[in-house]
């Protein structure tokens, strides 16, 4: 594991581990093995968590500790000062001391140019032969499919769960089908990991997903009556569900850090919330911003995968 200096990072009001990760360039795992006493689900504004930076991270400013000033004593009363002795008589000018005459320089004869030696003419160089170019894997190869289709169903699944909230909230008139097509985001999704894992994995990928979907759904009506505690049921329940998703992808992929999924999970689940407050606020612009940290996120989410994926299967 690289590491470098330590650094002990002060818990902000919107930290999670997996953005403390991202930041300093290191993973959730890493982050969770220095700071094994820190519940990641239960942050504190003001706690302390220890990370060791990775490659490439660079510290802008450099933290430094209020050093505590000494007490210094009182200092003791100067004795009284004695009158300064008299100044010197000044010296009277010196007289310049006259420049001695120095005779003209001699002319320097010319120089005769030297003759410039014959140079043979340059040979000219056989043509080099272009270096090949690198082979590019074709659109459709493997890997590529892999990161595209994830890539696709993980928008998907960002568009249809914010047109879901809309309707919901709105109390629109076709919430119900819109509804419908969100929920078959995650079958899609565990069709995925059906082509690289079988029908049972898939399955349960699958069933994970739409369970997940379902408590959002139930959080967003919590929010929508002003149900605190239901939106604070609906929360813990999410956090349940986002660490059975993380254990089931380590459990069928070893490149997989089921860490770091439940926490971009429920980075996830947080954003639904910020975008829902924010609609029924009337902050439509700060709905739009969240909304896109949202698809970002579930980006980056799809990537990881996909490589885990390929590496895992050998693609």
């Amino acid at each position: 594991m690289y590491k470098q200096n330590s650094i002990v990072h002060i818990i902000q009001g919107d930290d999670t581990i997996y953005l403390l990760s991202r930041r300093y360039h290191t993973t959730v795992k890493a982050i969770m093995d220095s700071n094994p006493g820190v519940d990641p689900y239960n942050l504190q504004s003001g706690q302390r968590i220890i990370v060791f930076p990775g490659p490439g991270y660079v510290q802008t400013t450099k933290p430094t500790r209020p050093v505590p000033m000494p007490s210094v004593p009182p200092m003791p009363s100067a004795p009284p000062m004695s009158p300064a002795p008299p100044r010197p008589p000044v010296r009277p000018p010196v007289e310049p001391m006259p420049m001695p005459t120095v005779p003209p320089i001699a002319p320097i004869p010319p120089v005769e140019p030297m003759p410039m030696p014959t140079v043979p003419p340059v040979r000219p160089r056989p043509p080099v032969e272009p270096a090949p170019m690198p082979t590019v894997p074709p659109v459709g190869c493997p890997r590529q499919l892999l990161s595209g289709n994830m890539r696709r169903l993980m928008l998907q699944k960002a568009y249809w769960m914010r047109m879901n909230m809309v309707g919901m909230l709105d109390r629109a008139t076709d919430s119900i089908e819109v509804r419908s097509r969100f929920q078959q985001v995650p079958q899609q999704l565990g069709n995925i990991f059906d082509t690289y894992y079988g029908r049972e994995q898939g399955n349960e990928i699958a069933a994970l997903l739409l369970e997940q979907q379902n408590m959002s759904i139930a959080l967003l009506k919590a929010l929508r009556a002003g149900d605190t505690h239901g939106a604070g049921t609906g929360t813990a329940d999410w956090h349940t569900a986002a660490m059975k998703m993380g254990k089931a992808l380590a459990a069928i992929n070893p490149h997989m850090d089921g860490m770091q999924i439940s926490d971009m999970l429920l980075h996830n689940q947080e954003m639904l919330s910020q975008q829902a407050k924010a609609r029924l606020l009337g902050r439509h612009g700060e709905e739009h911003a969240v909304f896109q940290r949202h698809e970002e996120l579930l980006e980056n989410l799809a990537d990881y995968m996909s490589e885990c994926i390929a590496k895992h299967v050998g693609i």
